[in-house]
């Protein structure tokens, strides 16, 4: 489609949004619940910390930018820490016992 049918065209717009959706890049805040698996009002209560845009009054996410935050978030536990804790948890133990 040459520029000037682009311009003079009323569906083409609609069509780049329809591909976005299509491709669900754009997401809502139940959409992102359900993505991440968490609820609904988790999504609302940590919206300063979820990277969202809000258009007309919507919130909206981009879903390239959920999955980039969600591995940002990811932390792993290194054994280190775990035999740490275990250690706390038996010294904690022994001066309860006593």
């Amino acid at each position: 489609m040459e520029l000037h049918e682009k311009r003079n065209n009323p569906n083409h717009k609609k069509a780049a949004v329809n591909s976005i959706q299509e491709n669900d890049y754009v997401m809502t805040v139940e959409e992102v619940a359900s993505y991440i698996e968490l609820s609904i009002s988790f999504v609302y209560k940590n919206l300063d910390k979820i990277p969202h845009k809000r258009v007309g009054g919507n919130i909206r996410f981009f879903r390239p930018t959920i999955d980039a935050w969600l591995l940002q978030c990811s932390t792993v536990t290194p054994i280190m820490d775990v035999d740490r804790d275990e250690i706390a948890r038996k010294k904690a133990d022994a001066i309860m016992a006593a």
